[in-house]
């Protein structure tokens, strides 16, 4: 309990340095655990020092976290991961679209393919797309990612959903330089299920990992990535069981 404490403590002093209305957004943060006078918005707008703008709902501050996770902190694009002038980049679990705005505004002339099945979320991301004016480097579909195509659950909710051959069949991609996943435990699901010859094509990967079955499902996703040619490493484990694994080629 300490040490989640002293991590989202720890985050809220990072806002001035990482957002441009950083008093705005410290209010917004407050307004989730203290009740903000005049503030009874379910959304509001975020912009970062570089300039970049996101629209974030404020329900919580999953969407905050997330924004700080991939622009000011990198969790998915470690130094160890090389990322090329016209990378192809395939972001599984877009949510608002920090990440792929993330790449976009950072790798020359990349392309990011973005997948997000619930509803507020994808809306959220194409508006945050068009506000950066990167519609033309991010592709959004609101697709589900699984290990096969068809329909899946997700919180009560059915959405359709694709695998990730068929994301590169469809979309005639030989060569994914980066794979990103974020999409809450089925990692596994998406990434078991899919051939090696399929995987051989992915040249780095960078996902959230949730670790169950005391690790047991991790170290199973490790020896297969691990066996298809990629050498895997992972990070600590967070207080939330939670680490973060990258899988990369020579």
């Amino acid at each position: 309990m300490f040490s989640k404490l002293t991590r989202k403590f720890s985050n809220f002093l990072r806002i001035p340095v990482v957002f441009k209305n950083w008093i705005q957004v410290m209010g917004y943060v407050l307004s989730v655990y203290l009740p903000v006078p005049g503030l009874k918005k379910n959304v509001g707008i975020v912009v970062l020092r570089k300039g970049t703008c996101f629209k974030i709902r404020l329900i919580n501050t999953l969407d905050l976290g997330s924004i700080m996770e991939t622009h000011q902190r990198k969790v998915y694009t470690p130094n160890r991961i090389k990322i090329p002038a016209n990378a192809i980049i395939i972001d599984i679990g877009a949510s608002i679209g920090d990440f792929s705005i993330f790449c976009a505004s950072s790798f020359r002339d990349c392309t990011c393919f973005a997948f997000e099945p619930t509803r507020n979320a994808f809306e959220l991301c194409k508006e945050n797309i068009f506000m950066n004016k990167m519609d033309d480097k991010i592709k959004i579909y609101p697709y589900a990612v699984s290990g096969q195509d068809g329909e899946i659950m997700i919180g009560g909710d059915a959405y359709k959903a694709i695998s990730l051959q068929e994301i590169l069949k469809r979309n005639k991609i030989e060569k994914c330089d980066l794979l990103k996943i974020d999409i809450e435990g089925a990692e596994y699901e998406v990434l078991l299920n899919t051939p090696k010859e399929i995987l051989e094509r992915v040249k780095a990967m960078a996902m959230e990992c949730h670790i169950f079955d005391n690790g047991e499902n991790l170290q199973r996703l490790k020896d297969y990535l691990t066996g298809t040619g990629f050498d895997v490493i992972t990070s600590r484990v967070t207080v939330h069981n939670i680490c973060y694994l990258y899988a990369t080629r020579q």
